[in-house]
């Protein structure tokens, strides 16, 4: 049952897994002291096996052709002695958009190899990707291991539910109701008909949303014999997102969500028709069938998810989705999520979303005393490729190093630092002189405008925090 969708998106995902900054970099810290150190995180695809870098001072920025250019000092004071140690030379990294969530402790707890998988779901750009995963469950699986089996529910880019397995087969597809954006929906995937007791995958839907004009819909489909499957060696649960094969480059995971998520549990029993009605009403219909329930609403001012269950098999949040979100029981009644945490126990999951590259550090710093208050830089150059990482030496803690004290918004630098200048877009740099042009490039490269996460003065393509 593979459509034309399954290699367009298989395609997309080897496109993003491949796909690799020239040369870009960013530093352990936004500012420092003298005295201290600072590592610089690189990434070098240029074909280049060297990269050169120096530390220079920085007397401007402004790369306009009308003012005084880009002005830097390379022989400041303290310069001569300040050592740049070479850690490692930087490789070749991918940038690892898109958030979920994982939790990595279930094997054992499905022994006799049947479940189900509940959870509340509000799509907010099908339109993104043609295959989202919404949660996947593994057998021998971790991000750069080898995957036994895999499940995976997601929803198509028209608002079908399918289950998937590891090598994109579909074993299950619900067509009798299809998922509308910005509305919710209690999901359950079981491995077996309870009724019946005939093993394989099986997809229950259940509007939430008062304005969605659908009944609860249930299928199944034994298309293949991947259907049936045994579960008792199940070892992870991946929310918002999939574990990827192990022969692909780059990120370990793909087909991220972009939507709401909230209040996932899981069953070591299939759930009949019933019990299904049961839990969707908030109930717990098997009590000692209950292997996990997660509660989004705890601890929304970390990355953790929180089981509420006997076994604690708690998870953690990966690239930092936004939490405290309005969810499928909000009133509208209260605006703030710390005085009805149950109404905003969502999570919102985004494909683009990025906290931290986590790429291994490739030059330290040590700044030497007395070197002075300023606007610093690591210069790198790798072929004919350049690159810049800002960063800021501050005085000693509690002395005063000048009569003049200058207050640099740091932390607005890195909400709009993905901002990606259309005023100068390759349209409208075409108008510069040559000369000029390329000293602009050097320091607005137009490659990070595709590469890393928006900021938030763009339109985004992936909607969804309400």
């Amino acid at each position: 049952m593979a459509t034309a969708a399954d290699a367009t998106t298989a395609a997309a995902l080897a496109a993003s897994a491949a796909a690799r900054v020239p040369l870009a970099g960013y530093a352990s810290r936004l500012s420092v002291r003298p005295g201290e150190a600072i590592e610089f995180h690189v990434s070098n695809a240029t074909g280049s096996e060297q990269v050169a870098a120096r530390v220079v001072k920085v007397i401007c920025a402004d790369a306009n052709p009308a003012g005084p250019g880009v002005m830097l000092e390379e022989d400041f004071e303290g310069s001569a002695v300040g050592a740049l140690a070479v850690l490692q030379q930087p490789g070749s990294y991918a940038v690892p958009r898109g958030s979920y969530a994982r939790i990595p402790a279930l094997e054992g707890h499905l022994a006799d190899g049947h479940f189900t998988l509940c959870g509340s779901v509000y799509p907010t750009a099908l339109a993104a990707a043609p295959w989202q995963a919404i949660a996947s469950l593994s057998c021998g699986g971790s991000p750069g291991g080898q995957l036994q089996r895999q499940l995976t529910l997601g929803v198509t880019s028209s608002g079908c539910l399918e289950a998937r397995t590891a090598g994109g087969i579909v074993v299950a597809r619900l067509l009798s109701t299809r998922l509308q954006e910005r509305h919710w929906y209690r999901i359950h995937l079981s491995s077996a008909d309870a009724e019946t007791g005939s093993p394989g995958v099986f997809i229950a839907v259940t509007p939430l949303s008062r304005d969605v004009h659908s009944e609860a819909s249930r299928h199944s489909c034994f298309a293949t014999p991947e259907a049936h499957l045994d579960w008792s060696r199940c070892s992870e649960l991946t929310l918002a997102a999939e574990l990827c094969q192990p022969e692909s480059e780059g990120d370990a995971v793909g087909s991220h969500f972009n939507g709401k998520l909230e209040g996932f549990s899981l069953y070591d029993v299939a759930l009949d028709t019933t019990q299904a009605m049961q839990e969707t009403r908030g109930e717990t219909p098997a009590p000692d069938h209950l292997v996990s329930s997660w509660d989004f609403a705890l601890r929304v001012s970390t990355q953790e998810v929180v089981d509420v269950g006997v076994h604690g098999l708690h998870g953690h949040l990966v690239n930092t989705p936004a939490r405290g979100m309005t969810g499928s029981k909000w009133s509208g009644e209260e605006m703030c999520f710390r005085h009805r945490p149950h109404e905003y126990g969502a999570i919102t999951f985004h494909q683009d979303d990025l906290d931290d590259c986590k790429w291994p550090p490739s030059f330290r710093w040590h700044v030497p005393p007395g070197t002075p208050s300023a606007v610093y830089a690591l210069l790198l150059t790798a072929g004919a490729a350049e690159e810049n990482i800002p960063f800021h030496v501050v005085p000693p803690r509690g002395k005063a190093t000048a009569p003049l004290a200058v207050l640099v918004s740091t932390f607005t630098y890195t909400v709009y630092g993905d901002n990606p200048n259309y005023s100068f877009s390759p349209s409208l740099t075409l108008l510069i002189p040559q000369p000029q042009r390329l000293s602009r490039n050097r320091w607005l490269p137009i490659w990070r405008q595709a590469m890393f996460a928006h900021d938030c003065r763009v339109h985004r393509r992936v909607q969804g925090q309400s």
